[in-house]
């Protein structure tokens, strides 16, 4: 689909890196630089020439058949006087810009019919200097950024410059800070005092519309960035180095919020993008030679804030409130200066099982998600608390009513807890039953004794009755933990309603629960304490159960 001359003696000259633009304007557009500018409005089918040569069209830089070894190159890797760069305005389509690889910058705001070349108003910049980016705001059809560079001709200077009135006039943005050649420049889609600049040795940020630059450190290293774009949906920086590929700096929301202000400001929590809340899934199958992976959607939802001073001494926490003020998570702070990263695994822990079959410990391998809804973030830096929110959502891609998985929710939540109290009512069994056989080994009295018998034996078969205690997982062993798991590893697994099955199963497990615990309850509030009586006129200390409180922090 490419572009051909009209004249059919005279040769396109395209870059090695040929600029392809799409217009920010208008679906279908796209141009294409040679030594003309070239549009095309039906996908590359035709094309228009919108431009006399915008180069210098210096017949001493364009002798490549008389240059080389051998042989010539005719891989167009040593054309010259070329466009290298375009930009349509996305504020006014008849103006574009069009940088060239010889030291030209040209502008037309009356869609290519009349064309200025603006290069010698720009202070400083040493004639022939390479156009390597010119950037036409977003938010202004006047202003655009420039950057040249000279590093081909041994001049490693910093060429960066901003024009308000269409290239009449330019203000250097080049600073002392940045450490070598710049080589492309970008603006933020939503601030316009937030401005990204690459260069030989890596990215540096301006958040006061490029007054000051700062390297931009975190994991990104300091290779030479030639392109950048900003993905608008996700709020991503996606960079083009050479070396290490494309490299994406996730959500740079919180460097919008940037200012002079915050920056004063000892802790400021950053507003969160909301978290969308989905259930593992699982692909299989067999696949093709060049099938793409991709990491999946993270797990954890993004607590982000910003923090003067490093904070060396004392505890800090980052605590998570439901809507009802109760406390669901605490969380160890980041605790570094600047901008602050921690993660909100938003599911709770696995339910606790007393797993003898391994089938309950897979069942029950993930914990359920926390509810959607809105919840308060407070950190507690020393005696100091900042609040915040958190939002999480439900998914709504996957075609399930609001109401279906509010009663997932539910449901799930109904079973987890039973399969904790399940767990509970165990434990106390088990540790009952322990400390009666302990104590009976030391006691003389045949009466009491054979009554702990009697008691130990019910509790032993009460322990059999509410889990599996055969380890083999094929034994097929299902006791009431095992079978509230079954429904409780069921809902987990899909988003939407539970079964009208699955509910009356569940609410039929709690029933039968209920009344194993109302003779557990009865076994620990009338029969323990005449045993206990009895255990103490024989010296021994009496027996104390495992509580709820206790069971809970263990």
């Amino acid at each position: 689909v490419k572009p051909f001359s009209d004249n059919p003696d005279e040769k396109l000259r395209f870059n090695w890196n040929t600029p392809i633009t799409f217009s920010p304007t208008k679906s279908g557009v796209l141009y294409v630089g040679s030594q003309y500018l070239y549009r095309t409005t039906n996908r590359g089918d035709s094309w228009q020439k919108i431009s006399p040569d915008l180069t210098t069209n210096d017949p001493e830089k364009q002798k490549q058949e008389e240059s080389g070894g051998l042989t010539i190159d005719n891989s167009t890797a040593e054309n010259h006087c070329t466009i290298y760069t375009i930009s349509e305005s996305s504020k006014d389509s008849k103006i574009i810009w069009a940088g060239t690889d010889d030291g030209n910058l040209q502008v037309t705001s009356d869609d290519g019919k009349n064309w200025t070349n603006v290069t010698s108003n720009i202070p400083g910049l040493p004639k022939s200097t390479w156009c390597a980016k010119v950037q036409a705001s977003n938010f202004d059809a006047n202003i655009a950024y420039v950057v040249f560079d000279g590093h081909r001709n041994g001049d490693k200077n910093v060429y960066v410059y901003k024009t308000t009135d269409l290239g009449k006039t330019w203000t250097s943005l080049a600073t002392s800070d940045i450490e070598a050649f710049a080589r492309t420049i970008t603006e933020d889609l939503v601030n316009p005092n937030l401005l990204f600049l690459g260069t030989e040795y890596g990215l540096y940020i301006s958040i006061n519309g490029g007054k000051d630059w700062v390297r931009f450190e975190g994991k990104l290293p300091k290779v030479p960035i030639y392109e950048m774009v900003i993905q608008p949906r996700e709020n991503d920086l996606v960079i083009g180095t050479h070396g290490r590929g494309i490299m994406i700096i996730d959500n740079i929301t919180p460097l919008r919020l940037l200012s002079d202000e915050l920056l004063a400001s000892e802790l400021r929590i950053f507003p969160s993008k909301p978290y969308t809340i989905t259930n593992p899934k699982f692909a299989s199958g067999i696949s093709g030679d060049q099938e793409f992976y991709g990491d999946n959607p993270s797990s954890s939802a993004l607590i982000t804030y910003y923090m003067q001073k490093r904070h060396v001494f004392g505890d800090m926490s980052v605590e998570i409130y439901n809507s009802n003020g109760e406390l669901v998570k605490t969380l160890p702070a980041g605790k570094n200066k600047g901008i602050n990263y921690v993660k909100w695994a938003v599911r709770k822990k696995p339910p606790r099982v007393k797993a003898a079959n391994p089938t309950l410990a897979f069942r029950t391998a993930f914990g359920p998600t926390f509810p959607p809804g809105e919840y308060t973030v407070k950190i507690k830096k020393g005696d100091k608390v900042y609040g915040g929110k958190i939002t999480l959502m439900t998914d709504t891609t996957t075609g399930h009513s609001k109401e279906d998985m509010q009663l997932q929710y539910t449901t799930l939540d109904k079973s987890y807890n039973l399969i904790e109290d399940i767990t509970f009512t165990d434990k106390q069994v088990t540790d009952l039953n322990e400390k009666l056989n302990s104590a009976k080994s030391k006691i003389e009295d045949d009466r009491l004794k054979k009554e702990i018998s009697v008691l130990s034996d019910r509790l032993e078969a009460l322990h059999k009755e509410l889990v599996a205690t055969n380890p083999n997982r094929l034994s097929g062993e299902e006791r009431l933990s095992e079978k509230v798991a079954d429904i409780y590893s069921g809902v987990i697994s899909y988003s939407g309603k539970p079964t009208d099955s699955q509910i009356e199963r569940l609410n039929l497990l709690e029933g039968v629960y209920s009344d194993y615990r109302k003779e557990v309850d009865t076994i620990l509030n009338d029969k323990l304490p005449s045993i206990n009586s009895e255990i103490k006129k024989s010296g021994l200390e009496e027996i104390k159960v495992i509580t709820r409180e206790e069971f809970d922090k263990s």
